[in-house]
């Protein structure tokens, strides 16, 4: 089997790194739109609250039963306005775990790819130790040769 160098891996690893980095940014879109929602939902409930309050004194002074009247139509409005902004707060919430999910499964893919670089690199090491271990006996054993060459010479003189 012919083992890879780590320059092999270069273009994987950039492919998983900005499939990380897209879905890093559709969870934070996905925390955005919860964010709002919460807000929204916040702001609808503050409102419903003072009509409320303003309906409960418009009733008690009977001066204006209309506006009292108007103010309860606009307070159950907000109540469905409420209940709608709540579905899409739990559907953003699916969303953004869903998205939570894609981007934990990116980030382990981008982790087996730079393993699999550092294994890489790891057997390279290694076939570059053993190469120059190679070069090196080779170096002593013509050194060796040569000085018994020159020794037998010497011998014979």
């Amino acid at each position: 089997m012919a083992t890879r160098r780590p320059e092999h891996y270069a273009m994987l690893l950039r492919v998983r790194k900005r499939q990380e980095e897209l879905r890093a940014q559709a969870l934070a879109e996905a925390q955005r739109v919860i964010n709002r929602a919460q807000t929204e939902l916040r702001e609808i409930a503050g409102i419903q609250r003072q009509t409320i309050e303003e309906a409960t004194a418009e009733t008690r002074t009977l001066a204006n039963p209309g506006r009292a009247s108007a103010l309860l139509r606009y307070e159950r409005h907000l109540a469905m306005l409420s209940i709608r902004k709540d579905a899409e707060l739990v559907e953003a919430r699916r969303i953004a775990g869903e998205r939570r999910e894609a981007l934990t499964e990116a980030l382990l893919r981008r982790k087996t790819i730079d393993r699999l670089i550092e294994k890489a690199r790891d057997r390279q090491s290694a076939e570059d130790l053993v190469q120059e271990r190679r070069a090196m006996d080779e170096t002593a054993s013509i050194r060796a040769a040569l000085g018994n060459a020159a020794a037998r010479g010497k011998k014979e003189d």
